[in-house]
């Protein structure tokens, strides 16, 4: 049974169904400095004068967190990066000042949209190009499938699954990935 200040419960109307939230943020990456969403017109402008005839690194960081209900483990979590290498043509002021003018990278990490007219700045990809649009799907659904069960309090309770009973409850993390230094930011740098 879940108490009020016990624990907090995420939104839903059976606090016995599990639940898996994701979270997910992505930078890009060029000449060791990290690039988020611009803050303003000119720092889009300084961002995709950076990014001209170069190749930079998109990275998208996932967690998957399991909760089983107010009974069942406190939550697994299984976290892993992403990195794409995405390289721009040789921009032109003119282009470089008519892509940021239209306003379609200002809510992206490194100021563009590969998925619509921000492609027409792509020379080439290497990678996945979903992580370079904001979220690497195929290892995201690869990842999943390795997720353990998520049981509820009362499958717990019963020792479900479980040679020898009951399941404990504390908290797990299983990380996947290289380590990727000086690229995480805890920004803002959705890529959508």
């Amino acid at each position: 049974m879940c108490t009020g200040s016990d624990v907090t419960t995420p939104p839903q109307e059976d606090p016995e169904t599990p639940t898996i939230v994701i979270g997910a943020d992505t930078v890009v990456a060029v000449d060791g400095r990290i690039l988020e969403k611009p803050r303003d017109h000119e720092d889009a402008l300084r961002m995709l004068r950076s990014l001209s005839g170069k190749q930079h690194r998109v990275i998208t960081g996932v967690a998957i967190v399991t909760w089983g209900g107010c009974e069942g483990p406190a939550q697994e979590v299984t976290a892993f990066h992403e990195e794409t290498r995405v390289t721009f043509s040789s921009l032109s002021e003119e282009l470089i000042r008519e892509y940021t003018d239209s306003g379609e990278g200002w809510d992206k990490a490194g100021a563009y949209a590969i998925q619509a007219r921000g492609a027409m700045l792509v020379q080439g990809v290497a990678g996945d190009v979903l992580n370079a649009v904001g979220f690497p799907l195929n290892r995201f659904c690869r990842e999943l499938t390795q997720v353990p069960p998520v049981r509820t309090g009362s499958e717990v309770s019963a020792g479900a699954g479980q040679p020898g009973g009951r399941r404990g409850t504390g908290s797990g993390v299983r990380g996947t990935g290289s380590d990727v230094s000086g690229t995480g930011s805890g920004g803002q740098g959705d890529r959508k």
